[in-house]
């Protein structure tokens, strides 16, 4: 029987968790497996978390049996990326809270737990509904890190059979349209070599945020891709993926932090 993936979900037992849960589930096909975790920081808490972690999974993955519970004493900023990567977890589901989106998931948390993971994520609200993932919008930048989420975009594709949509900001400087069109062309690359179905589309760099929310509209994008940045000094910093984890759409995103995946040489890490 061949192994499927394992869906990690950190839950903190809100109604965000509700969503991250069963949303994992669904995503899940034959031979997958969900993992709920929950932290606690003291041993004192365990026995009553195990119990209401239980409960939680009984009440909301109603006719999914592949699942299993853990709760674990720790930092939830660190210990969900070190439990995923023990684990070899193929992916977190993690919940955002509205409009003050990650920053409320486990209070100030929640961007470490992107920061310190070597594992993909995806980003959902409260309100998303699951759709089968037929396209995929994924942003591209001036930097080659920005390719790193090609890969995990690609095993999702592969998965669902899904459209990748190449997305980037037009460029009038000839030095920065250069590294743009080389950075399209590389992933274009990896996407055709792994029979992947993409296409490729410019927008406007003003407002090219809202800019990609609309495109997700015209196209029905069922997920966006972005590479997560922690540093400042990158073009799309890490308020940029939070920006599009916020969607009015309540499209899922996948992102990864770049600095956790990055091997050195040009493109190793494709």
């Amino acid at each position: 029987m061949e192994k499927g993936l394992l869906y990690l979900v950190p839950v903190d037992f809100t109604p965000v968790s509700i969503s991250s849960t069963k949303f994992a589930a669904q995503l899940s096909k034959e031979n997958d497996k969900v993992l709920l975790v929950h932290v606690v920081k003291s041993d004192d808490d365990r026995a009553a978390a195990e119990m209401k972690l239980t409960d939680f999974a009984k009440s909301h993955l109603v006719g999914f049996e592949n699942f299993s519970t853990r709760v674990i004493k720790g930092a939830v900023s660190t210990d969900i990326a070190v439990i995923a990567e023990s684990l070899n977890a193929s992916m977190i589901v993690l919940g955002t809270h509205g409009a003050s989106g990650l920053r409320k998931l486990f209070g100030s948390y929640a961007f470490k737990i992107v920061e310190n993971s070597k594992v993909p994520l995806i980003i959902v609200q409260e309100e998303t509904v699951f759709n089968k993932i037929k396209k995929i919008v994924m942003t591209i930048d001036l930097q080659k890190e920005s390719l790193q989420i090609v890969k995990s975009a690609t095993r999702l594709s592969h998965l669902f059979d899904a459209e990748i949509i190449l997305v980037g900001a037009r460029q009038e400087d000839p030095i920065f349209k250069r590294k743009m069109d080389l950075n399209i062309t590389v992933a274009g690359n990896f996407l055709e070599d792994h029979n992947i179905p993409f296409s490729i589309e410019f927008l406007e760099g003003k407002g090219f945020e809202e800019n990609i929310f609309q495109l997700c509209k015209d196209k029905n994008a069922d997920l966006l891709a972005a590479t997560y940045y922690e540093s400042s000094f990158h073009i799309f910093t890490d308020s940029f993926v939070r920006g599009l984890a916020n969607n009015n759409l309540g499209i899922p995103v996948l992102t990864l932090e770049s600095e956790n995946t990055s091997f050195g040489g040009q493109y190793s890490f494709l």
